[in-house]
């Protein structure tokens, strides 16, 4: 069993980030919008379908649908995933703009 992984609110990923696990600050300090290239993932979330049968008719139909992940790529190793962040940060610029 994987261990337990602590959740924290989505604006706090960049403190998150800069602290290593011990807590101690991480020595360089990472800027994830400066020093960390954004990367895109795309994984598939796939549900079977009893209902609906493939061309053949015996089998049930089983159904994919893309799911897109971002994260970023730091120099040092480190990578971050940004969905959640990255979408609550265009919700901040959109509200600032209006």
């Amino acid at each position: 069993m994987a261990p337990p992984i602590p959740t924290f609110p989505v604006p706090h990923l960049p403190l998150e980030t800069s602290t290593l696990p011990n807590g101690k600050p991480r020595k360089p300090a990472i800027d994830l919008e400066r020093d960390c290239a954004p990367k895109q993932l795309t994984q598939y979330k796939c549900n079977i379908d009893p209902k609906k049968k493939n061309k053949e008719g015996k089998k049930p139909l089983i159904v994919c649908l893309p799911v897109v992940r971002f994260y970023r790529a730091c120099p040092d190793g480190l990578h971050v995933e940004t969905t959640v962040w990255e979408a609550w940060k265009e919700r901040i610029k959109t509200a600032e703009k209006a």
